[in-house]
């Protein structure tokens, strides 16, 4: 990163968060948003709060309460495989001015997108950019409609779907693949992660079968499980190395009730979650 001292930090390295408190609000370029650089804090805009920086966008910046996050919230460590970043927000301090703050309740629904942008050229125009979102364009920042959503499930666990929750039509099937067409790629991975997908199953809803799909980059430990929406294991459909291509395989849920399920692939470090519904 070359951006030093300048307060556009998003330009930088950084992982870009964006959420919806209430997508059903009918406010769609209302946006929480917070990003993590990895940048030290000489080197960024000193109203930030150790490299943790955050927009209400249409409310002219800034948080929307008084409590903010501060360097006990950060942590960022470099290995030899990059930065790592984390960062915990309070559940009341998400919130813009006309949505929310998010009650963390089990079901509860929130837009979601993520981008991490790198920047090694030192230019306004980053290098690239990986997304997470329902539809991968560069002002989902200011869109609630194109973004994804997460799903707070039982045991304190979140599952994200790459659909929007305003506009159903909207969704991308493999959210996990983004890398724009640059000349530089962000790392020698980037082909084997272009490779990593997880189809969505067909048929869906089914009933009391369905196929589910899996692309890998290379030779992989997989593991492909089924849960159901409390987060318990139902099913475990793949637990093998198995060589890269495409993949598929039946689920059959006879033995099941009625209901929403989930299916999740682990393989080459990446993992990719999706929803399917069993109806009897």
């Amino acid at each position: 990163m070359y951006q030093t001292g300048t307060p556009d930090y998003w330009k930088n390295d950084c992982f870009d968060a964006k959420i919806d408190p209430d997508p059903y609000v009918n406010a769609t370029s209302e946006v929480f948003c917070f990003a993590m650089t990895c940048m030290d804090s000489a080197d960024i805009d000193p109203s930030l709060y150790a490299g943790v920086g955050n927009i209400v966008e249409t409310v002219g910046g800034g948080w929307t309460g008084t409590e903010r996050p501060t360097s006990e919230d950060y942590a960022r460590t470099l290995t030899d495989d990059g930065y790592i970043l984390e960062c915990r927000l309070k559940w009341e301090w998400v919130a813009t001015e006309s949505k929310g703050p998010i009650d963390p309740v089990e079901g509860g629904t929130y837009g979601f997108a993520v981008s991490i942008h790198d920047n090694d050229n030192g230019a306004s125009a980053r290098d690239n950019s990986i997304e997470w979102a329902a539809q991968l364009l560069d002002n989902v920042w200011i869109d609630c409609t194109n973004m994804g959503y997460i799903e707070l499930l039982a045991d304190h666990k979140i599952n994200y779907v790459p659909e929007s929750l305003i506009d159903p039509a909207i969704s991308y099937p493999d959210p996990q693949i983004f890398i724009p067409t640059i000349t530089t790629a962000v790392s020698p991975s980037s082909a084997i992660v272009k490779n990593f997908a997880l189809a969505r199953n067909y048929p869906n809803p089914f009933n009391p079968a369905t196929t589910i799909a899996y692309t890998l980059g290379k030779l992989s430990a997989v593991k492909l499980s089924v849960y159901d929406l409390g987060g318990h294991e139902v099913a475990m459909l793949v637990n093998e190395m198995r060589p890269a291509g495409t993949h598929a395989v039946q689920f059959n849920g006879s033995n099941l009730t009625s209901g929403i399920y989930f299916y999740k692939l682990q393989a080459a470090g990446q993992v990719i979650t999706r929803k399917m519904t069993l109806v009897k």
